[in-house]
This record gives structure tokens, sequence and C-alpha cells, in this order.
């Protein structure tokens, strides 16, 4: 039987958008692709192209590792072993959101993983939300890049909410 394999697209955001300071966001036509394939040997292997190869760690401390780990430890579940490939087209440091790319892919890929669906049976983007958004702080970046297009996000009591 061949271990599951999936890939995730997450793009680039704007945020602080004007007076919107960490609330609004807006999608960007540039991404981070993340290629998972389970392993049954539990090991974790992770490569990296594009943006920030060769600068970020490969090992568990990898952000999209943590946000997957996280995403798994809310489900009760513990990660599993996998190759993690991620090619990078966001660059690093330059305001364009690619730790938030990378928060939303590493709890995309791990809910996908998990056999989570949303309305339609589409990815769950609200608890992909809510937990990416956890996460990261900050939902002025994680919004648009979960619900892509231009966005408006804040915190209601103890959830990140978003209008519509």
């Amino acid at each position: 039987m061949t271990p599951p394999r999936l890939s995730v697209r997450a793009p680039a955001t704007s945020a602080n958008l004007g007076p919107g300071f960490d609330a609004l966001g807006l999608a960007v036509r540039l991404y981070n692709e993340f290629h998972v394939e389970l392993r049954t040997d539990g090991e974790l292997h992770i490569r990296v192209e594009g943006e920030g190869a060769g600068e970020v760690p490969l090992d568990g401390r990898h952000l999209v590792v943590r946000a997957m780990r996280e995403a798994f430890e809310r489900a009760g579940e513990k990660l599993p072993g996998m190759d993690l490939h991620c090619v990078n087209g966001i660059p690093h440091a330059r305001g364009l959101g690619s730790s938030s790319s990378a928060i939303v892919g590493g709890v995309a890929a791990a809910s996908a993983l998990l056999g989570r669906s949303g309305p339609g049976g589409g990815p769950d983007r609200e608890w992909i939300y809510q937990v990416a958004a956890d996460i990261e702080g900050h939902p002025d970046n994680v919004a648009p890049c979960v619900h892509g297009g231009y966005t408006v996000a804040y915190r209601d009591g103890d959830s990140w909410g978003r209008p519509g």
C-alpha cells in the first residue's frame, strides 16, 4: 500500500493595509507549495527549494512541521513521519506573509491528512483559519491566505472572526 500523498498551495499576503492594522489583509498571486508524503518508518525528511533554501531548519523546527504538529495535537493525534518538499515562491522577511503561508500550508495539509472537510466536502477552511490564526497570533495575514481575496479579521472572544 502506498503511503498517502498530498499537495497544498498557499498564497502570499499583504496586511496592515491603511488604517486596518492587524485587521485588513489581501491575498497576492505568489505562492508556496507544500508536498507531503507519509512515511511508514516515522522519520521526517524535509527538502526546500526556492526562497529560504539553505536558510530554514530541516527538522522538527521547520515552521510547516510545527504547524502540522499543532494541528495534529489539537485533533488528539500524533504527527506521522513524512517527506515534506517545500517549493517556496514567497520571499522571506519582505512583508508578504511567508510565515502565514507556511503555517496555513501546514495546517491545511494536516487537516487533509486528518480527513477533515468543510461544508460541501472541500477543505475545512474555518478550522484551518482558527488553528492557523492561533499559531500566527495575527489574523490579518492568515485570513486572506486561507480564504483568498480581501479580508477583514478580528478577535471575537475565544475565536478569530471574519465577516461573511
